[in-house]
């Protein structure tokens, strides 16, 4: 900018006056699901105790939904993801375990 103006820093104070809603609530664009998801990916992995417990819950979660290693289908809300996309299944044992067991070869 030829008059010094940052403005990447003011285009992303921009952006999060509105994701937050503070000065313009009309335009907030975060909803409460995304952000009670966003919370809850952050305490998940906040630490490695708490990474690998939601790696654990992920595998038992998604048991009724895995047919051949990867996930076909899920349900409503979360169907659109699936609805023209199959994702691989979250791996039976994590990959530092993995990788610790190829080193030993």
């Amino acid at each position: 900018c030829p008059v010094k103006i940052n403005i990447p820093r003011m285009l992303l104070y921009l952006r999060k006056e509105l994701t937050q809603g503070e000065t313009y609530p009309e335009h907030k664009s975060v909803s409460m699901a995304e952000s009670t998801a966003v919370k809850g990916w952050r305490a998940s992995v906040s630490s490695s105790f708490m990474m690998r417990l939601s790696n654990l819950g992920g595998r038992l979660l998604q048991l009724p939904f895995v047919r051949g290693g990867r996930i076909d289908r899920l349900p409503s809300p979360l169907s659109g993801w699936t609805k023209h996309r199959k994702f691989p299944a979250i791996a039976s044992k994590p990959f530092r375990t993995r990788w610790k067991n190829i080193g030993k070869k």
